[in-house]
Order: structure tokens, then C-alpha cells, then sequence
């Protein structure tokens, strides 16, 4: 299992491992990250990323939620880097 970092979503981050690899997957087939319309084929992605680990030694859910693998592949886009310099900025 991996390390979770909030223990009041326990199992979370089975869940966004699982969707960064379907996002990173979509990226290579598609040159772009996936937005709100691409939705349904990150989704599928996911969906086949875990049963094929279901037939190996690799980590998967028995249970996909999709409301985790919807906001990791909208917010993919999105850069947090200004934001954490400002606050780092803020706290120093």
C-alpha cells in the first residue's frame, strides 16, 4: 500500500496513483493532458490499467472512485507553482 498522506481519506492515494498513471497514459497517446470532455476516456484507461494489475503482482482496487480519477484528470492542467512560491515567500 502506498504511503497516505491524509488518514482521514484512507485509500486515496491508491485511488490517485492509479489516476495519474491512466492521465499519463492518456498524455502519451494524445500529446495533451486530458480536459473535462476527455473525462470518460481517462476513465476507461483507469478502469483497464486495473484489471490488468489485477492479474499481476501490481497494486489495484477493488473498488474505482470515480469522483477521484474526474478531479486528477480536469485539475491536471493546473500549475500550483506560483502559489506555493507566494506562501513560501508568506512563511520565510
Amino acid at each position: 500500500m502506498l504511503e497516505t498522506p491524509d488518514l482521514r481519506n484512507w485509500g486515496r492515494s491508491d485511488q490517485l496513483h492509479l489516476a495519474y498513471l491512466g492521465i499519463f497514459e492518456f498524455q502519451r497517446a494524445n500529446a495533451r493532458l486530458p480536459s473535462e470532455a476527455d473525462f470518460d476516456t481517462v476513465l476507461a484507461i483507469v478502469k483497464r490499467i486495473n484489471e490488468s494489475h489485477k492479474e499481476g503482482d501490481a497494486l489495484y482496487l477493488e473498488e474505482i472512485d470515480e469522483k477521484v480519477i474526474r478531479n486528477a484528470s480536469i485539475y491536471s492542467k493546473s500549475c500550483l507553482s506560483p502559489l506555493a512560491a507566494f506562501f513560501g515567500g508568506v512563511v520565510a
